[in-house]
């Protein structure tokens, strides 16, 4: 298989959905009011009954869009790889949203450490919005710097939109297990 071209400093940002179209506009939101860096949404439409592609339409333009019957997360992973055009790659579930400059930092570090494969940043619980529509805060994901090597191997230590790795990465470690649905 030929290697990509992958376009300095463009974060791709991949959204994987199934029947989440309730929560989609915030997601998408949240990534769009990344305007600090140069990047391209994905969204990879897993088989939706729901009100998914009704919301997909309302970004058009703003977002790229693919429909695929519904082969679970990891294959609706998978494909927004394949397309994906950035160096670096986040993969953002449809129910979270990212936080204010989050991708700013992160690509920045990434660009200035060349060596390091990949970032992650804090993560917060939140159940409810206030009035502005900012989330209530209820709890963390805890990071653990030392040790990091053996808390990835034995627990989750952030949700995968925490993670911003350089898209090389999965050249090298493959796609993601389609037999794995979550």
């Amino acid at each position: 298989m030929p290697r990509k071209r992958y376009k300095p400093g463009l974060v791709s940002i991949v959204v994987p959905t199934h029947n989440y179209g309730h929560f989609l506009p915030q997601a998408l939101d949240s990534a769009l009011s990344q305007m600090d860096v140069d990047l391209e949404v994905i969204i990879v439409d897993d088989g939706s009954t729901d009100e998914t592609s009704e919301v997909i339409a309302s970004y058009a333009g703003l977002v790229s869009s693919i429909r695929q019957d519904n082969r679970g997360l990891s294959a609706a992973r998978n494909t927004g790889l394949a397309i994906a055009r950035g160096e670096f790659l986040v993969f953002l579930d449809a129910d979270d949203i990212l936080g204010p400059g989050v991708l700013a930092s992160q690509s920045a570090f990434l660009q200035n450490n060349p060596q390091t494969w990949m970032a992650v940043c804090r993560s917060f619980f939140f159940e409810a919005f206030d009035e502005d529509g900012l989330p209530l805060k209820s709890g963390q994901w805890h990071l653990f710097k030392s040790d990091l090597d053996i808390h990835l191997c034995h627990f989750n230590i952030a949700p995968p939109h925490a993670f911003m790795l350089r898209s090389r990465v999965c050249e090298k470690t493959g796609p993601f297990d389609d037999f794995l649905k979550a």
